[in-house]
């Protein structure tokens, strides 16, 4: 997932505006994008006046409320020294944080700076410094420059240069004539690169997030995952089962998803259409009142079925079907397991050590297997009686969409048991001779 970044500066000559400038090039060199901001101004228009100060750029937005920042997963901030500090534009508008300090809204969120002066020993890293309480009371992760990307720029001492290890940074003068050079634009395009690299690296490790992104996409995906090989690659892993639930849970949305495009482009196109009676449903509040009264038009069958794939969306998610009440702390099941789902026992003891028992592992004499445990999963249950039903009130052949699952029940039970002698004399190499506690294809072979 590529990470959010913000620029957010204050420029009065417009020295830190150019190096906000060259700061969003180098993110873009790097394949990301960026949104520039300004921070309020506090000064009133005579002053400004008076100091000679140019207009403010129109096409950049004001960040009036920090809580933008908040859908950003990194910001570099520009920031002209006033005597080693921030100014009092940039004092202001960190006064308006306390709802973000105490609700950690920024807590984890990276940060970079880059900095103007009017001379070398204005405060090129004294401003830096002092912007680092900041940072920690806020909880923001700071990204310094550092030299080894820019290692020529910050030892060539050839010319007099802004920025330092601490960020990128520029030299106005006194009276503001002096504008930044090219290394220095080119040093801030450099931080500006790595910074959203580095952004990037930490975002893109973030599994909470990919979770959240991919909690639907990734069930839609499963069925054709499985068959591409994908989910051997899961086993491989360890996760055999969760490949499973997923390829079972995608089959079931994906079918709803079908039928409720079918009947959403049909509305559009019909005015009414006369169906059967809506078949019963699971008692919910989506699903419950949508089939209280017979559908007399197109468009209010669409709006059923899209409350009854939303309904699906939730209880199908990864909340949803690993909640604790269906799974142990050790990722055992809660429920019973059998034929479907119906008789014998697969259920993790409680009270103990929180694993089956070798003899509730079993029913009708053979070993509980992966596609059993998902089967009797009770969301998976319930909606695949919903599906079906519905599948069946507009001639779908639902054993055509069942055959899309990879092991089904017991269909390709054989070959995936030899799949897991393979693996299981591959770990018992690997660990030097100890025996997995494993036997057959047993579910609880984790």
């Amino acid at each position: 997932m590529a990470p959010k970044i913000a620029i957010v500066f204050y420029s009065m000559y417009g020295h830190i505006r150019q190096l906000a400038e060259a700061e969003k090039a180098g993110i873009e060199k790097a394949g990301g994008t960026a949104d520039l901001f300004q921070v309020p101004e506090t000064l009133p228009q005579e002053v400004l006046d008076k100091m000679h100060a140019p207009p403010k750029p129109t096409d950049i937005p004001v960040l009036e409320d920090p809580s933008v920042l908040e859908q950003y997963d990194g910001f570099l901030l520009g920031v002209p020294t006033r005597y080693g500090n921030f100014p009092a534009q940039w004092k202001a508008f960190w006064d308006k944080t306390g709802k973000q300090w105490s609700s950690g809204s920024f807590y984890g969120k990276y940060a970079g700076v880059f900095i103007s002066t009017a001379s070398m020993g204005g405060g090129q890293e004294s401003t830096a410094i002092a912007i680092m309480s900041t940072f920690s009371h806020h909880g923001i992760i700071y990204v310094p420059l550092g030299y080894a990307k820019a290692f020529g720029i910050l030892t060539d001492l050839s010319a007099a240069r802004g920025g330092s290890a601490w960020g990128a940074g520029t030299f106005a003068g006194a009276d503001g004539s002096r504008q930044p050079s090219e290394p220095e634009k080119e040093l801030a395009s450099i931080q500006g690169e790595w910074f959203y690299k580095t952004v990037a690296k930490a975002v893109g490790a973030d599994i909470p997030r990919l979770s959240q992104s991919h909690q639907t996409a990734g069930y839609r995906d499963g069925i054709a995952a499985a068959k591409a090989r994908t989910a051997q690659h899961g086993f491989d892993e360890g996760y055999p089962l969760g490949a499973h639930i997923g390829a079972r849970a995608g089959q079931l949305l994906g079918v709803l998803e079908g039928l409720a495009a079918a009947v959403g482009l049909h509305a559009l196109s019909s005015s009414s259409l006369q169906l059967p009676p809506t078949p019963p449903l699971e008692p919910s509040s989506s699903s419950s009142s949508s089939s209280a009264r017979p559908r007399s038009s197109s468009y209010d069958e669409a709006r059923r079925l899209e409350g009854v794939l939303a309904e699906a969306r939730r209880e199908l998610s990864v909340g949803g079907v690993f909640d604790g009440q269906y799974w142990a702390s050790d990722g055992t099941w809660r429920y019973q397991v059998g034929n479907g789902g119906h008789g014998g026992y697969g259920q993790a003891k409680e009270g103990g050590d929180g694993r089956a028992g070798e003899e509730a592992a079993e029913f009708d004499g053979e070993n509980v297997m992966f596609p059993d445990v998902a089967e009797a999963h009770p969301l998976l249950r319930k909606w695949s009686r919903i599906v079906r039903a519905e599948a069946a009130r507009y001639g779908v052949d639902w054993e055509v969409l069942k055959d899309e699952v990879p092991g089904d029940v017991r269909a390709g039970r054989e070959e995936m048991e030899e799949r897991d002698r393979e693996r299981e004399g591959r770990m018992k190499r690997e660990r030097g001779g100890q025996q997995p506690a494993v036997r057959g294809r047993e579910a609880l072979a984790w």
